[in-house]
């Protein structure tokens, strides 16, 4: 009896052996339907492709010869199929060795294909993941039980697509998370269940885009975070929870108004921020303590302050703030004490002062210090650049400011008042007339305790210095143009422009 019981075993085994097994070590290319009706004739018992497998031909309109598949060893593309609506016929796949391709960036995807029916028992795909250039496709639904990606997840250039439901098994992706080009796309609702990508974040050109909901679990990103080109989003709502990346990059978003959103996000590598038209402020950022690399702010179009990054306090990096032309308050920067590159403030036309730059350790700067073209700016006399010019660490381009920043000999000379505030109650002091063409009066309510009057040029150049107090100055020497008469006591300095003409 056990005799009978070992050959019976054997038996059962060699058939199996018989039945199942694998093929095509080198891969196969199918590529009309005849290839696909006749697959488990010209290949019978072969369930596994060692290799890869292509689909892609003009006619072939189902994929019903293929149930006989339970693996690849290799990719599965599938791409150039001109009426192909569904995946029915691969129902038996539950993983993939390679990468599986449902279009290529490259070469295009399936025009009629309108779901990934046919995917349901997928669970592992061990490289990336590609929905590209799938026209008719309008969700995931199909991909339910996919677990695993052993590398990065694409999905662009599908201008039917609104969803991303089917995606809802994904904890997480070694490499990219690509989401670009989706015309009609509205949220990234699918993906509730991510909570790490180990590459980058790139959310492009999604034109309908409002809400990056479906990130809600998200909290580490390992790679870039860039966000462009998404004309309807207004706000980051939906990365609540993420608390490090290491770049981030956020430009050209035309509805983008804030960074709420990114209330957890606690430490960044480089951060960039730029081209966003009707973003005003950095609220959003509030917890976000360290830029571990570069810092640049520049071409935002309604940027008024920087409220929002009250709490950060180093910048391992360059420091950049350029041309953002109705900035006029840096003063949320208080906390910042170090930069580990250049430090660089030029073209913003209506910044004032360096007021919040205050704290910054001029020792830790190197390669090179700029403040150049800043029509507004006449306020430089902060203590972090009195330190520098004390003892520069770089080299240095101070010009082309508003009077009392033009120069490095105007900013030392202002400098020796650094530590007397300034008097903001204008109608404590009263100059006139102004404009002139002769003598300035000057009216103060105490007079006594005037150390100094001094009047400089545009071109930051004093060209009258009176010390004690004068009640009458007379300009009749002065070329007509714009000047600043700067009045200093024993406890606070007022300055006003006035014109000679």
């Amino acid at each position: 009896m056990r005799k009978l019981f070992i050959i019976g075993f054997f038996t059962i085994l060699v058939q199996s052996i018989l039945v199942s097994q694998s093929c095509l070590p080198d891969g196969i290319l199918l590529s009309n339907q005849s290839d696909i009706d006749n697959f488990q004739a010209n290949f019978p018992n072969c369930d596994e492709i060692e290799g890869s497998l292509v689909i892609s031909g003009s006619g072939i309109n189902n994929l019903l010869g293929l149930l006989s598949l339970n693996a690849l060893g290799g990719d599965l593309t599938i791409w150039g199929n001109d009426s192909l609506v569904n995946l029915s016929g691969l129902d038996n796949i539950t993983s993939i060795g390679g990468k599986l391709s449902v279009g290529t960036y490259n070469d295009g995807g399936n025009p009629l294909l309108n779901s990934l029916t046919g995917l349901e028992n997928l669970t592992s795909i061990f490289n990336s993941l590609e929905i590209y250039h799938n026209e008719t496709l309008t969700s995931i639904n199909g991909l339910n039980n996919l677990a695993f990606i052993g590398w990065e997840l694409k999905i662009g250039h599908n201008n039917s697509l609104i969803s991303l439901t089917g995606l809802e098994n994904i904890a997480n992706t070694v490499g990219s998370l690509i989401v670009i080009s989706n015309e009609n796309l509205t949220n990234l609702m699918g993906l509730n269940n991510l909570d790490s990508i180990g590459g980058h974040l790139y959310i492009n050109n999604n034109n309908s885009l409002s809400s990056l909901l479906g990130l809600n679990s998200l909290e580490f990103i390992n790679g870039n975070f860039r966000i462009y080109r998404n004309p309807s989003l207004s706000n980051l709502n939906g990365l609540n929870n993420l608390f490090s990346v290491s770049h981030i990059t956020i430009y050209l978003m035309d509805s983008l108004t804030n960074l709420e959103g990114l209330e957890n996000l606690t430490q960044t590598g480089q951060f960039n921020i730029s081209g966003n038209p009707l973003l005003a402020n950095f609220i959003g950022l509030n917890n976000l303590v360290k830029v571990d690399g570069a810092f640049s702010v520049s071409m935002n179009d309604a940027l008024n302050n920087f409220s929002g990054l009250d709490n950060l306090n180093e910048i391992t990096g360059d420091f950049k703030i350029s041309e953002n032309p109705v900035l006029m308050d840096i003063t949320n920067l208080l906390n910042l004490t170090s930069i580990g590159g250049s430090f660089r403030v030029y073209e913003n036309g209506s910044l004032k002062s360096l007021r919040g730059l205050d704290n910054i350790n001029p020792e830790s700067l190197w390669n090179d210090f700029i403040i150049i073209n800043n029509d507004s700016l006449s306020t430089c006399e902060i203590q972090f650049v009195c330190d520098f010019l004390t003892n520069p660490t770089c080299p240095f381009e101070i010009h082309d400011n508003y009077s009392g920043c033009n120069n490095q000999y105007e900013i030392e000379e202002a400098c020796n008042t650094v530590n007397i505030p300034d008097i903001y109650r204008t109608s404590e002091i009263i100059i006139f007339p102004n404009p002139t063409n002769g003598d300035l009066f000057i009216s103060l309510p105490v007079k006594n305790n005037i150390k100094e009057i001094i009047i400089y040029n545009q071109m930051g150049t004093k060209v009258l210095s009176k010390k004690g107090y004068h009640e009458r100055i007379s300009t009749a020497t002065f070329e007509n143009g714009l000047y600043t008469i700067e009045i200093i006591t024993t406890e606070l300095r007022y300055r006003q422009k006035i014109l000679v003409k």
